[in-house]
């Protein structure tokens, strides 16, 4: 267990009232507007665009762990965030089973404030979160219908990523956001479904994506855990603000990137009734990490689950097994600084 942060360390001599209270408010006014036009037949573009304008509030009334003193002074926080969201499709309808697409989106998230007491000036307010996704695809039926393929592939950049982490200060013991850099996302996803005889079909997914944090990235709360000098991790000092752990390369915390299924279902008709069903599914689900530094993963597992059932238009009997392995996993981990 890594832990810098007394607040968050149990002391059974001290009885406290673990309690925070805070008054948010979030008013936002938007106009949004769209435009779309056939070039020819089954070939449409379209650009639509939402201008936002966010007025916040943000005010502190009772810390978390009020032992470390009254709310932050100088509240309440109020600010406008304004920002303005296009995007634009373009769509073909090859035949009337193929349909290709391709899109690019601009997505915000407006900025804020953090009211807690012990938090330096830089630390109090965080700027918007903006991202750029790019994506294209095809979505189609095959060999007369009997085979569905599905694929696409995207990319997402993100400008001033919104992080919820922990300040170097240590009496500091509620998570805050903080804007950390940059961040690239490349990834693709497929799916597919086969009908092989009027009886038994067989299908899949799979959905493979790899965020990744950008140069100049940093993250403060875990720099404890590198040690220093450290051997695990590449220590950033940066003006005015301390030493910290860079995190460009790494994925963020919870990222999975890789997750697979595969099925079969078979529907056998035992009387004019009363269809025999079943089903198999394997899923498969890729390591995620702990926190930014990516020194600890968890999570990978790879599961089957299986149903039997004996159907009507009206009742169902079913049977059915889940994790048939019993293959044993960490389903999460929490870990504070």
């Amino acid at each position: 267990q890594f832990c810098t942060n007394p607040g968050l360390i149990l002391d059974p001599t001290i009885v406290a009232r673990l309690a925070s209270q805070n008054y948010k408010q979030n008013i936002t006014r938007s106009v949004f507007g769209s435009v779309g036009y056939e070039v020819i037949d089954g070939l449409r573009v379209a650009a639509e665009g939402r201008y936002n304008i966010d007025r916040k509030t943000d005010r502190c009334l009772l810390t978390f762990f009020n032992a470390f003193g009254p709310c932050v002074a100088g509240q309440p926080f109020r600010g406008e965030f304004t920002s303005f969201t296009p995007r634009f499709t373009v769509d073909y309808k090859a035949t009337e089973d193929i349909f290709l697409f391709a899109s690019a989106a601009k997505g915000v998230r407006s900025g804020g404030f953090n009211s807690l007491a012990g938090l330096s000036d830089n630390e109090k307010t965080f700027d918007e979160e903006s991202n750029w996704t790019y994506e294209a695809g095809v979505k189609s039926w095959l060999f007369d219908r009997r085979v569905m393929l599905n694929a696409s592939a995207f990319r997402v950049n993100w400008t001033n990523l919104q992080l919820s982490t922990f300040s170097p200060t240590a009496s500091v013991a509620q998570a805050i956001i903080m804007n950390a850099g940059k961040m690239e996302t490349n990834g693709f996803e497929v799916q597919t479904e086969v009908k092989a005889t009027d009886i038994v079909s067989v299908g899949g997914s799979v959905t493979y994506s790899d965020p990744k944090f950008a140069k100049g990235t940093y993250d403060p709360a875990y720099s404890s855990q590198c040690g220093n000098p450290s051997t695990v991790c590449d220590l950033v000092t940066i003006t005015g603000r301390g030493t910290f752990a860079s995190i460009a390369g790494n994925r963020p915390a919870r990222s999975v990137k890789l997750q697979y299924n595969l099925h079969a279902t078979a529907d056998v008709p035992v009387s004019a009734d009363w269809t025999l069903a079943g089903r198999v599914d394997v899923n498969y689900t890729g390591p995620t990490y702990v926190n930014s530094l990516n020194l600890t993963s968890f999570g990978e597992r790879t599961l089957t689950n299986l149903r039997l059932a004996l159907e009507s238009d009206t009742y169902s009997i079913a049977a059915w097994v889940t994790n048939l392995t019993d293959e044993q996993y960490n389903a999460n981990i929490i870990q504070q600084p």
